[in-house]
């Protein structure tokens, strides 16, 4: 993430390398732009459902699923996923993805699918609930 928000700051200089002033301070300027790129990606690494799902889980003291120095252990966590998405349907795993991991909306996953948006409802709800069963340990996510 470092070698992409200097790769792209660097980018954005070159991009716009007209615009600079030599009466004003080059430093702040790409120190803004920097600022800027880190807090977009901040942004939608937070929009992540993943992510987002990791945060709420490392906050919720009822769980128990941790690594042997206490703290939550993502890996266990995506394994765990993994083996409970192997409980849904083909077409729940793809909506379900398309959804919660690629961050479409049901608009979007009814035009791709040629399905209505009530269809793509159905298929999370029934995906869901799945989920919340084979992953009781992470139930709060689910939520």
């Amino acid at each position: 993430m470092t070698e992409e928000l200097v790769q792209e700051t660097f980018v954005k200089v070159w991009v716009h390398r007209k615009k600079i002033n030599p009466e004003l301070s080059f430093k702040t300027w790409l120190y803004t732009i920097a600022k800027n790129h880190l807090l977009d990606q901040l942004k939608k690494q937070w929009a992540q459902p993943l992510f987002e799902d990791y945060l709420n889980h490392c906050t919720n003291e009822d769980l128990t699923v941790t690594s042997s120095d206490g703290s939550f252990d993502f890996e266990v966590f995506r394994q765990l996923l993994e083996k409970a998405k192997k409980e849904l349907s083909p077409r729940q795993i793809e909506i379900f993805e398309l959804n919660k991991e690629k961050d479409y909306s049901a608009a979007e996953i009814a035009t791709q699918l040629h399905i209505t948006e009530q269809a793509v409802y159905n298929y999370l709800s029934q995906a869901k609930a799945i989920l919340q069963k084979e992953m009781k340990p992470f139930r709060a996510m689910f939520l």
